[in-house]
């Protein structure tokens, strides 16, 4: 009997076990995509989780990865029923091929690039979540924000430490969304761009 109703998949591996995650309406396979999360914690279930997190808008690469999900799924379906049925060897051998460049392009789409995922990091490493900050209901937004000054200001943290420079980039990224969220774009712009310097020269991008 066809499964009805919807169920988490397409997942992007974040920072301290963190993900992006899609709830698609399911009719035997994930059909629509819904919404996707950032996820912080799952409970597994026997046909689907349940997550705690934010819902954040459509992710493209949690959405692409979840149908190829789909795809290999019934790719090996039809691998199988090939093997069963005796079929000439190639076409065997070429739907193995298709499977692996399939799973190939779910394992590239869970990684988000390097620049991305540093920018996680460095997010992680001073407010223990990766979230864009976009992303936020504003006042999840404004306590995260005030935990960055209040880390600032305290100073504690060696700022030649990757920490001291992530705290530094946060309060950029945080500083332009709080620009935008108040319509002053140009300042938003000004305040982004100087995190893109600091992301820069942690990856050791050319100036």
């Amino acid at each position: 009997m066809a499964r009805i109703g919807t169920r988490f998949c397409g997942e992007i591996g974040l920072p301290g076990g963190h993900s992006i995650q899609t709830k698609f309406f399911v009719l035997g396979a994930s059909l629509i995509p819904l919404e996707s999360f950032y996820v912080m914690k799952e409970s597994p279930g026997f046909f689907s989780s349940s997550v705690q997190g934010l819902p954040i808008p459509l992710h493209g690469r949690s959405v692409l990865a979840g149908y190829l999900e789909v795809v290999i799924g019934i790719g090996l379906i039809v691998c199988l029923i090939a093997v069963c049925a005796g079929d000439g060897w190639i076409q065997r051998g070429l739907g193995i091929v298709a499977v692996i460049v399939l799973f190939a392009a779910v394992v590239k789409l869970r990684s988000e690039g390097p620049r991305v995922e540093m920018h996680r990091a460095m997010l992680h490493e001073v407010l223990g979540m990766s979230a864009d900050p976009h992303w936020l209901p504003q006042d999840t937004f404004d306590r995260a924000y005030a935990n960055l000054i209040r880390l600032d200001e305290e100073g504690a943290i060696e700022k030649r430490s990757f920490r001291g420079v992530s705290l530094a980039y946060a309060l950029w990224a945080y500083g332009g969304d709080s620009m935008r969220r108040q319509g002053n774009h140009e300042r938003s712009t000004e305040w982004c761009s100087k995190a893109n310097r600091i992301l820069d020269a942690v990856l050791g991008a050319p100036k």
